[in-house]
């Protein structure tokens, strides 16, 4: 090859090259319109509680960041400390949401219902098996603190010493609760737990976070990585140890026909059509890793541990116990 030729493309090569570097790779790009469209979201959701009081609004745009900050969760796009703030700015905004749709209502009514018709007359009392005991599940009224919404989803909140059988929502909010078991059914949306202790929560949900907590054993399929802020003594694994979610069925109210009933065989399909779950294959795996802003060192945080093995493989917390006829409105069984 002639040494001018050879000159001239090896330059041509490092010309482009250089123009590689300066240019941001199609990763970056993506992050970068990413960033922007969540910045975008987030302000107009402040926008719209701060000079627009518009709830419908708010909730609107705050699903959208939700669902935005999922499926980057799944692909990965945003790297683990921006998923972090990102996740705390969600949970953040929901909080002022929820103080709008308050302050627009006056006192906050408990109504136990997850439907936008008339609340229906208390169910009676129901039968419902357990591994080792019977005990009697029956519709809570407003003593039991649990306040339904057809579109922000259920709270739950001043709880001691219950079982608590959530239906499906859009987001599930767990508040000063002790000694308590929920059982949920898969939420096609985020769960929120706070200020509680000695609780026993089993969850399938698309986002996860759980603040100022201590001696939680959280059994949770996610589609985005759990977080955890300000909690001591918790402990993680598989939905798959509420195994008497298989045998249970539930109402199914999405349309405007007549309610029919609807069951599944697995917890994969539950998530799937009860969830709205995509990425099963990673939901399933997602208690095994945890983020803890608390704890930025490499070593493995002290404020969480996983199942062991042999919990696993024994009928450790298992919970056989089936969501009751009652379902639709929450039942909490003393």
């Amino acid at each position: 090859m002639d040494e001018n030729l050879f000159l001239k493309s090896r330059e041509e090569r490092d010309a482009q090259r250089q123009a590689r570097s300066r240019g941001p790779s199609d990763d970056a790009m993506h992050r970068a319109e990413l960033l922007q469209e969540l910045e975008e979201l987030a302000s107009a959701i402040r926008q719209s509680v701060e000079t627009e009081k518009s709830y419908d609004g708010a909730i609107g745009l705050w699903r959208q960041l939700q669902e935005r900050l999922t499926s980057s969760a799944d692909t990965k796009t945003l790297p683990a400390h921006e998923m972090k703030s990102w996740n705390k700015a969600l949970s953040d905004l929901s909080v002022t949401i929820e103080a709008l749709r308050s302050s627009a209502k006056g006192p906050k009514k408990f109504v136990f219902s997850s439907k936008k018709t008339a609340p229906a007359p208390a169910a009676p009392n129901s039968t419902t098996a357990t591994s080792s005991s019977t005990s009697t599940a029956a519709a809570p009224s407003s003593s039991t603190n649990a306040d339904s919404d057809p579109v922000t989803g259920a709270v739950y909140s001043d709880l001691t010493d219950v079982t608590v059988f959530v239906p499906p929502n859009r987001a599930v909010f767990v508040r000063r609760c002790h000694n308590c078991t929920f059982l949920a059914v898969p939420t096609a949306g985020s769960f929120f737990i706070s200020d509680s202790t000695s609780c026993k929560v089993y969850l399938c949900c698309h986002q996860l976070r759980i603040k100022s907590c201590r001696s939680l054993h959280v059994f949770a399929w996610c589609s985005s990585t759990p977080v955890i802020e300000s909690c001591t003594s918790m402990t993680l694994g598989p939905y798959t140890k509420w195994r008497g979610l298989c045998h249970s069925t539930i109402e199914d109210t999405t349309t405007t026909t007549t309610a029919k009933s609807t069951s599944h065989a697995t917890h994969e399909l539950w998530a799937a059509h009860v969830g709205e779950m995509r990425d099963i294959a990673h939901a399933v795996v997602s208690w095994r890793t945890i983020d803890d802003f608390h704890w930025l060192k490499q070593a493995q945080s002290p404020n969480w541990t996983l199942l062991t093995e042999e919990e696993l493989s024994s009928d450790a917390f298992v919970e056989d116990r089936v969501v009751p006829p009652n379902n639709n409105t929450g039942s909490v069984s003393q």
